[in-house]
């Protein structure tokens, strides 16, 4: 079994690699992403999360995309469920029509309910449903928008005291209203390499795809993860 996971990782970085040309070729160009998510416990009952992300227009990390940081309250309603809510600020940097860039501050207000499912010992999901209030002042700009998040976490070596694991998510956002309701669809594929029981690394490629005429925007992302338990027991939706 070793051997088998030692093989599905070739080929994982190899299929990575192959595409790598395909990606930077877009129109959308290759894009970076950085993330850091830090987890813990309030109580047996209540659980938080904060997440700061800068995302780049290019992989060199000159042109700067995006800034983001947030943070959720979850409360547990069953052994398998969470119900939570949070807050986020994004400072988004997108270029007019015009190729002049622009900077464009947003506030979100977000509920949500998240359900994990322990599929085997080396194996779990999670569904994650989202509303969201988004708030653009500058721009005098107010949607309701939901998103819809799956998240799954597969173990490749020993069950117990796993270091390697791949992760693997899909997530479609739609805006509550009939004029355009789709807004992105976004899959994510990522190895997960746990540097201590409490921290791990998780690089991977992110691919969202866009209203028309907007372009395919393609990510190279590498995730941090923290928790303040003693382990990290759960890879659960960012």
């Amino acid at each position: 079994m070793h051997i088998f996971n030692k093989k599905l990782w070739i080929i994982f970085v190899m299929l990575c690699f192959v595409n790598l040309p395909r990606i930077i070729a877009q129109p959308g160009g290759l894009n970076s992403w950085y993330h850091f998510n830090l987890q813990g416990d309030i109580s047996d009952n209540w659980r938080f999360s904060a997440n700061l992300q800068q995302r780049f227009y290019d992989v060199p990390v000159q042109n700067s995309r995006l800034s983001l940081i947030n943070g959720s309250v979850e409360r547990r309603i069953n052994p398998n469920a969470y119900v939570g809510g949070g807050y986020m600020f994004l400072l988004l940097e997108p270029y007019n029509s015009l190729g002049e860039k622009f900077s464009r501050p947003e506030h979100r207000l977000f509920q949500q309910i998240t359900f994990n499912n322990m599929v085997s010992s080396r194996y779990n999901i999670a569904h994650r449903f989202r509303l969201e209030e988004r708030y653009m002042f500058n721009s005098d700009f107010f949607v309701f928008r939901a998103r819809y998040l799956f998240n799954s976490f597969w173990k490749l070596d020993r069950a117990e005291n796993s270091v390697w694991g791949l992760i693997f998510r899909h997530e479609i956002r739609m805006n509550l209203e009939r004029e355009q309701p789709f807004d992105s669809y976004r899959i994510s594929t990522l190895l997960a390499k746990r540097v201590s029981p409490t921290l791990s690394v998780e690089p991977g490629v992110i691919v969202q795809f866009n209203g028309h005429p907007a372009p395919t925007d393609y990510y190279l992302t590498v995730s941090v993860r923290k928790s303040l338990k003693r382990r990290i027991r759960t890879y659960k939706p960012d």
